[in-house]
């Protein structure tokens, strides 16, 4: 099988908002989703196993965190 994103879940924080009419961005609420990474592969290992090089190298940023220890654990034992 084949994959064309990367399936790895992440907790991704979401932020609502509106431009006021000075043109500033004001946020009105956050929300925590999991759904899959979505990154696009590339290379023949990506593609085969579903897992981005991000992902498997562990990185991480605030607003993009894996969904638990177990999707961390899948995603980094992978080797290119």
């Amino acid at each position: 099988m084949y994959y064309s994103i990367c399936n790895i879940q992440r907790k991704k924080v979401i932020e609502h908002g509106r431009f006021t009419s000075t043109g500033k961005f004001e946020i009105t609420g956050t929300e925590i989703v999991i759904e899959p990474h979505g990154t696009p592969l590339f290379t023949e290992a990506e593609t085969t196993t579903g897992i981005c090089k991000s992902c498997r190298e562990g990185w991480e940023v605030e607003g993009s965190l894996f969904a638990s220890q177990a999707e961390r654990e899948r995603a980094t034992k992978v080797k290119p």
